[in-house]
């Protein structure tokens, strides 16, 4: 029996040794094995479609729409919500967390993330995007960030974008908005801590 005759509807033979290439179902094309996810239940322990096609249809409008109904049906939240609060998943986490790989990949996620990614994490970081008004004008707001990253470069010292009352401060709290943000060099803003100057 030849590789290319082998049909994948076909039960898998028992002496079928050194198979690296199956069909897609999709596009009736023979491919390695490295072209398809890996799913333990498939034949050859493969999806029998490949990537690009399970790439495609996924871009598809009529799969998203169902997706995003199938992700909000009550048995996959009660599902999520039941992962979430299982102590294997905080274990899995917890363990992950110290191992070498987690940290390399941290790291080249942190060398590869743009400036504007960066910008972005900053101004809506958790305690920054519930302290933001629906009245803030959010492009002013992001320029204090871009004109803090030029002045960093321009004079050599890390300038910072601070709060001139602070959102978590002892007396007061302030809003995330234009009219409350200033620039201050690192060290400033150090000292300035949580109070009103």
């Amino acid at each position: 029996m030849s590789l290319a005759n082998y049909s994948t509807d076909e039960a898998k033979p028992s002496n079928w040794l050194g198979v690296t290439h199956r069909d897609c179902r999709k596009c009736g094309e023979l491919k390695p094995f490295e072209e398809f996810a890996k799913q333990d239940r498939c034949k050859f322990g493969r999806r029998p479609y490949c990537k690009a096609c399970e790439y495609a249809k996924r871009q598809t409008t009529e799969f998203k729409v169902w997706f995003k109904e199938w992700r909000a049906s009550p048995e996959q939240l009660a599902k999520a919500v039941a992962y979430r609060k299982s102590s294997i998943r905080k274990a899995s986490l917890a363990a992950y967390a110290q191992t070498d790989a987690f940290k390399e990949t941290q790291k080249r996620y942190l060398r590869r993330i743009p400036e504007k990614k960066r910008i972005w994490t900053s101004m809506y970081s958790g305690r920054v995007r519930r302290s933001t008004p629906p009245w803030a004008n959010q492009k002013y707001i992001k320029l204090f960030y871009e004109i803090a990253q030029l002045e960093t470069k321009a004079t050599g010292r890390k300038v910072e974008v601070d709060h001139i009352y602070p959102l978590n401060g002892k007396d007061v709290c302030g809003l995330h908005c234009e009219h409350n943000l200033q620039l201050l060099f690192k060290s400033d803003n150090s000292r300035k801590c949580n109070r009103v100057q």
